[in-house]
């Protein structure tokens, strides 16, 4: 069951971004960065999932994921003063 969940969610994908004219690479690499920025402000218990679809104003982005904590966040200056 667990890999055929996987080949649907490879398929959708695959099916979505041949609609949105962009490659996995872009859904990647979008997503990682993302990631990368969220890490920042949360501790993530799993990894984000992304949705991107075509609507007419443009694009609907969807970003799920899931934290188990939320992180203290400082500014420039607050890090400038505590060095």
């Amino acid at each position: 069951m667990l890999k055929n969940s996987k080949n649907k969610i490879r398929l959708q994908s695959l099916l979505e971004s041949d609609r949105l004219k962009v490659n996995d690479v872009y859904f990647e690499v979008f997503k990682k960065d993302l990631t990368v920025i969220l890490k920042d402000y949360v501790d993530l218990s799993k990894e984000p999932t992304l949705k991107i679809t075509k609507c007419a104003d443009g694009f609907n982005i969807e970003l799920t994921a899931v934290a188990t904590r939320l992180k203290k966040v400082y500014s420039v200056q607050q890090k400038i003063n505590d060095f």
